[in-house]
């Protein structure tokens, strides 16, 4: 005897908690047909399911939980071609959260889970996407994972044996982290083994990092980045580091240095070119985040950052680069300074060296002493920029020296994933015949990126008697 099913449903109501395109909200209405047939001549039960018009499953089931043998197809309807065991994925879909379905992938690969469910895999992915094509197969018994695109080229290979992932890239330029974005690996310190990665040509969003290096390993505490590094022509950066298991999507603590001979094509292989021209630079980060280490990105950081660049030039800078570094305003300043020094004014001044520490927490920059040394000027920048808010509240004090330039100040880059961008400054000149004997110029910054206020303060003269003294 043989017996049919067939069901049907518009699921409203009812959620689907697969990544996109499969992911469908309670409100949201969706087709659903379910067919099934037992029995008959001995065969086994088959099950053809359609969800909306772009996705179907047909497959046979022998009896227990994972024997069965299925495929699922996205996007137009082709012949089946059912493996010997397991499921199938083919087809093509115009939008998928890749980072997703890859966390997917791996924990139905992950060791001591049994047979895995997945079979084999080919799907094209449409245009925007970090990989245009996934593919999944077994190979000499391990299982290899392949992107191709124009964003993405490179396999990661499961090696059993050593209980090791290695993944290699020609090229893998992916965009920024975005918390809470959608897209996101929703991984665990405690799912991944030994990690080795190399990238040929590595981008984080406008970042070019060039050569990169992965080693991690796991440990009692969760899995420790023994080297984390990326090397282009303009740029070098060095980190070590523990992504701690500590519930949820755990805690990154890094010690991660960014160096290089010439701050200008550091900025620029950064993504924002046109800055600066020169500056030997170092800086030193001790941070660390809630989540994993791809979700580093300044506003979200505690912990501190030196900066020390050498001698270089401030560019003249298009004002719409303050809402991107700056812990001043590249547009309200300068404005003011040339009220100031009207007849003085000129861009494009060197500066000998600029040095400083910032203290970073709950979204904000915070220093104490960020100065920029010329042969015209020192000046002191003291007070908060808000990486989160977006907002300023700091004080400027401008010493002139008696020839030279006058430089105004530098900047702190919000940047990316596990890569971020340094400080800025833009220059303004002044004569030193006209400001001899002038002293210091003191100023505020409050307001945000986009309309910061900037005000001059009045002048303390320190040969003026106190208050206490007035009052005596």
């Amino acid at each position: 005897a043989k017996a049919s099913l067939r069901y049907g449903s518009d699921l409203v109501g009812t959620t689907i908690g697969f990544p996109a395109p499969l992911a469908k909200t309670g409100a949201e209405a969706r087709a659903l047909r379910l067919d099934v047939e037992i029995g008959g001549n001995d065969a086994p039960p088959r099950v053809a399911l359609a969800l909306g018009p772009d996705f179907r499953v047909l497959a046979e089931i022998a009896g227990g939980e994972r024997n069965f043998r299925a495929e699922a197809q996205l996007g137009p309807a082709q012949s089946v071609d059912l493996p010997v065991r397991g499921l199938r994925v083919r087809g093509r879909t115009p939008a998928a959260d890749l980072p997703a379905w890859t966390t997917w992938i791996l924990s139905t690969l992950a060791p001591g889970e049994g047979d895995p469910v997945l079979a084999d895999l080919d799907v094209g992915i449409g245009e925007g996407a970090v990989a245009e094509r996934l593919t999944l197969a077994r190979k000499a018994g391990d299982w290899e994972l392949g992107l191709e695109g124009e964003r993405a080229l490179g396999t990661v290979r499961f090696d059993s044996a050593n209980a090791a992932v290695i993944a290699q890239f020609e090229r893998l330029h992916v965009p920024e982290y975005s918390a809470g974005g959608g897209g996101e690996f929703r991984l665990s310190p405690r799912l991944l083994p030994t990690v080795h990665v190399y990238v040929g040509d590595l981008r984080i969003g406008p970042a070019r990092l060039g050569q990169a290096r992965l080693e991690a390993f796991p440990d009692a505490e969760g899995l420790r980045i023994g080297l984390l590094e990326a090397r282009s022509p303009d740029l070098e950066v060095r980190a070590r580091g523990q992504w701690l298991a500590t519930g949820g999507a755990g805690e990154s603590r890094f010690n991660i240095r960014f160096s290089s001979e010439n701050l200008g094509r550091m900025l620029a292989g950064l993504g924002y070119a046109g800055l600066i021209d020169g500056g030997q630079t170092f800086a030193d980060i001790e941070a660390s985040w809630a989540g994993a280490p791809y979700g580093f990105a300044l506003d979200r950081v505690n912990g501190t950052m030196d900066v020390s660049v050498g001698q270089g030039r401030f560019l003249d800078v298009d004002p719409g680069a303050g809402r991107i570094f700056g812990l001043l305003s590249l547009r309200e300043l300068p404005r003011r300074l040339t009220l100031d020094f009207r007849d003085l004014f000129q861009s494009g001044m060197s500066f000998d060296r600029i040095e400083g520490r910032f203290q970073l927490a709950d979204g904000n920059a915070w220093t104490e002493g960020l100065t920029v040394r010329s042969p015209a000027a020192d000046i002191l920048i003291i007070g908060r920029t808000g990486l989160a808010s977006r907002d300023y509240d700091q004080q400027v004090m401008v010493s002139p020296h008696v020839t030279g330039v006058l430089p105004v100040i530098g900047g702190l880059a919000a940047g990316p994933v596990g890569a971020a961008a340094g400080f800025l400054a833009q220059g303004m000149a002044q004569s030193a015949d006209d400001i001899e004997r002038s002293s210091r110029v003191h100023y505020s910054v409050v307001g945000s990126w986009e309309k910061p206020v900037v005000a001059r303060l009045m002048p303390v003269d320190p040969r003026a008697p106190s208050k206490k003294e007035d009052a005596g």
